[in-house]
């Protein structure tokens, strides 16, 4: 059996190697325990495990030294390195690996802040309220009632919020010009109104005298009919220029034209509740100058000498039936002298200087103007001595 020693010892060498290897990786277990896998990453990682060198001794028989064992010391065995790589997959996912415990909370499970109340918030003094309907926002309401979102959300201690919920009641001021969410009443045209009521003839039936004059009354007659009922309210019967006003049950009106020429006349009816306005037909009417009458007042000094100033004072009249104020130039002659002076109507006298000795008629003569006639005063008498 010693023949075969040297192949155990040898054998056993190899087995105390692989032990020995196998008590490392025992070792770095019982180091730190059983530990979490590691997340793998996209880079090799090796184990190297060095077995430490032992020295070892072989036994053999000597049969030189009478039989007996002898210890041969062996060459010390090379430390054994075993390499391991592990190769991870660069698709490999983390794994579920707990999160450490910190003092911060978690993001999504934090709270939303609440809204601070603004300090010193309330309605001001003359506010009402207004109950919220549905679809009302602040903005909305704001413009209804003239205000704007910060004011509601102050009188109201809403903080910064713009919540609010329909039936509830919110204070608004006091001066809102239509109600939020309601259609505002349709106010009808004046038309609309118009179109119900009946309509109306109006007719001038004379206009007399024609023709007339300067400043005379022309009396117009007319009338106003219409379906279902007697029109009321007023006529007013114009030339264009002049007008006279009347109502419906009178009929008439006292039309006094100022100036000449061929006119036309209507006569406009200006409706009431029930009846609708209507105007007549152009009435055509003539209008003629009116006659004048010029008058010589005073003639003074008289007598008077050749040498002084003779003041003759005239006027000019409007003749009926027409009035009015006639203007141009009235001129004073005598019929006994070349001697003349003249002045407006407006101004009524004018000095006169006489040259010729004896007796003198005097006159004014009125030239006319566009509404009146001319016209020639009387003699007025006078005397001139030398």
């Amino acid at each position: 059996m010693k023949q075969f020693r040297p192949f155990l010892i040898s054998g056993g060498m190899a087995l105390l190697s692989a032990l020995l290897v196998l008590g490392g990786f025992a070792a770095a277990f019982s180091e730190g325990g059983m530990q979490a896998p590691a997340q793998a990453t996209s880079t090799n990682s090796s184990v190297e495990v060095t077995a430490s060198p032992t020295k070892t001794e072989s036994q053999s028989v000597d049969p030189d030294k009478g039989g007996k064992e002898t210890s041969t010391p062996t060459k010390a065995i090379s430390p054994t390195v075993i390499k391991t790589t592990i190769a991870a997959s660069p698709t490999t996912k983390p794994s579920n690996t707990p999160k450490p415990a910190t003092s911060e909370p978690d993001p999504t499970n934090t709270k939303a802040p609440t809204n601070t109340p603004v300090p010193n918030c309330g309605p001001p003094a003359g506010w009402t309220t207004y109950v919220i309907k549905s679809g009302d926002t602040l903005f909305s309401i704001g413009v209804a009632f003239g205000t704007n979102v910060p004011q509601l959300q102050l009188a109201n201690c809403l903080g910064n919020s713009t919540q609010i919920i329909a039936g509830q009641s919110l204070f608004v001021p006091n001066v809102a010009t239509i109600t939020p969410n309601e259609t505002p009443t349709k106010t009808p045209k004046p038309t609309d109104t118009a179109t119900s009521k009946t309509s109306t003839t109006t007719t001038i039936t004379s206009a007399l005298p024609d023709p007339s004059v300067v400043g005379q009354s022309v009396t117009v007659v007319f009338t106003v009919t219409g379906s279902g009922g007697t029109p009321t309210g007023n006529v007013t019967v114009s030339d264009g220029t002049n007008n006279c006003v009347a109502t419906v049950a009178v009929g008439t009106c006292d039309l006094v034209i100022s100036s000449q020429g061929a006119k036309t006349i209507h006569a406009s009816y200006a409706g009431d509740s029930n009846f609708k306005s209507s105007t007549s037909a152009n009435e055509a009417h003539t209008v003629n100058k009116a006659d004048t009458t010029t008058t010589i007042t005073s003639a003074l000094p008289d007598p008077s000498i050749t040498t002084n100033a003779v003041t003759v004072i005239f006027a000019v009249s409007v003749d009926a039936p027409g009035s009015g104020t006639a203007t141009g130039t009235v001129t004073i002659s005598s019929d006994n002298d070349v001697a003349t002076c003249s002045a407006s109507v407006a101004v009524g006298t004018c000095d006169i200087t006489l040259t010729t000795v004896g007796a003198h008629n005097l006159t004014a003569d009125y030239a006319g103007d566009s509404n009146f006639n001319a016209s020639t005063s009387g003699n007025e008498g006078h005397t001139v001595d030398p």
